[in-house]
């Protein structure tokens, strides 16, 4: 799943206390309904966007626009990273004053590339089966009639994540 380059230095979580293990950012990146995807912006400003992601081999996927500057700064700079974060847990009247409640939070990094126009329908369907089960059919009814897609395919190279308790 992890494919971190030779030589590459991710800064370790700074509050190890709330550090979650490689395999529980991992589990809440697959749990998690949506993130935010941050690239390099084309005008010098970082761009980031809310998406919706599938984990699937080994990999996260999302769909995107054929056009746009999203995909102009990916295919300029690949590298990015993608956050989901969850919380709070506790019901808002359950929470402590001067506390946020329970959170958590997994942060990818990454690189994203565009998968070939024949794998559009496998990574379609795997994003309605997560996001709108039974609903399925819809993927391939939209590809049939000419909608244009991109899928997005995001390796990751790193993942990080952390738990805020009440206390």
């Amino acid at each position: 799943m992890r494919r971190e380059e030779p030589g590459q230095k991710f800064r370790p979580a700074r509050r190890q206390e709330r550090a979650l293990s490689e395999a529980d950012a991992w589990a809440l990146l697959e749990s998690a309904d949506h993130g935010v995807l941050a690239v390099n912006g084309l005008d010098g400003y970082p761009y980031a966007m809310p998406m919706t992601h599938v984990l699937a081999e080994g990999a996260l996927l999302f769909h995107a626009a054929v056009q746009g500057h999203r995909l102009d700064a990916l295919r300029r700079n690949p590298r990015t990273c993608y956050t989901v974060m969850v919380g709070p847990e506790e019901a808002p009247g359950a929470i402590p004053p001067g506390s946020l409640g329970t959170y958590a939070s997994a942060v990818a990094f990454g690189e994203v590339s565009e998968m070939p126009t024949e794998r559009h329908a496998e990574a379609l369907t795997a994003l309605c089966r997560r996001h709108a089960p039974g609903r399925e059919e819809q993927a391939n009814n939209f590809l049939r009639e000419g909608g244009k897609v991109s899928i997005l395919r995001f390796d990751v190279a790193h993942i990080t994540g952390k738990r805020l308790l009440v206390q």
